[in-house]
């Protein structure tokens, strides 16, 4: 079964029903596509989830590098933490939150309810990124880390700062994901992290918050299929610009 309807079946056995990756073209709304939470009839998570299909792109990358520690900067309800733990259950997955609300509070140990319940290892605490993130380490693994999911503050001194407090703490060879980079605006903020690190860096075009993967090239190969899939080459972009040139959508030769 896929990791995504895992997911909404876990939410389902704990009394949410998961609303996720509906077609903006039919819902005339450009975030219908990422996840919220309805219990009854009411919406009840004030944030929204990541999408379907950054979930299968995260979830292709996971089976490629087979990472050991997973860090999640950004818990909300669970939604990111739990699909990084259903798809690599031999992995600790930790994701810190700084729960300044009452939503997100709730959701740390709502998080790790579940988790427990569901034979996860998978483990959210409170702590802000980046001034915890050492603490945060010291406490919940044991040696470095091999994939960092972004998802905290959209803001492009954030994805600096939380990236340059991580990166102290990460294999050579760990991947990160940064979310939301071309919805919000953080490609500076990333092509700096980029930078200062010497990584290596694409868009996934397939995802629909425009998500960043950030990566050491010698894992080019093994992370082939994965950009194919989700449209994190030049070339699908390159083709796409060709299409929109023409009347039909369709390439004309």
């Amino acid at each position: 079964m896929q990791v995504i309807a895992k997911l909404v079946g876990i939410y389902i056995r704990y009394g949410y029903q998961p609303i996720t990756g509906l077609s903006p073209k039919h819902t005339n709304n450009w975030m219908s596509d990422y996840t919220f939470l309805v219990k009854g009839t009411e919406n009840c998570t004030p944030h929204l989830g990541i999408t379907p299909h950054e979930i299968g792109f995260m979830e292709c990358v996971l089976e490629a590098i087979e990472p050991k520690n997973i860090l999640v900067i950004g818990n909300s309800f669970g939604w990111s933490t739990l699909a990084l733990a259903l798809s690599n259950p031999a992995a600790r997955v930790v994701a810190m939150d700084c729960a300044d609300e009452p939503f997100t509070l709730e959701w740390i140990d709502h998080t790790n309810a579940i988790a427990e319940k569901e034979g996860l290892s998978a483990r959210a605490v409170k702590g802000r990124s980046p001034d915890d993130v050492d603490a945060v380490m010291d406490a919940e693994f044991d040696g470095k880390l091999d994939f960092v999911f972004f998802d905290g503050d959209h803001t492009k001194e954030a994805v600096i700062n939380d990236f340059e407090a991580v990166h102290r703490h990460a294999n050579p060879q760990c991947v990160y994901v940064f979310h939301d980079v071309l919805g919000f605006g953080l490609m500076e903020g990333v092509l700096r992290t980029m930078a200062s690190s010497g990584l290596s860096g694409r868009v996934v075009y397939g995802s629909p918050s425009g998500m960043m993967i950030v990566y050491n090239k010698e894992l080019e190969d093994r992370l082939a299929l994965s950009f194919a899939t989700y449209g994190a080459t030049d070339l699908a972009m390159g083709m796409l610009n060709l299409m929109k040139q023409t009347e039909t959508g369709r390439i004309i030769s």
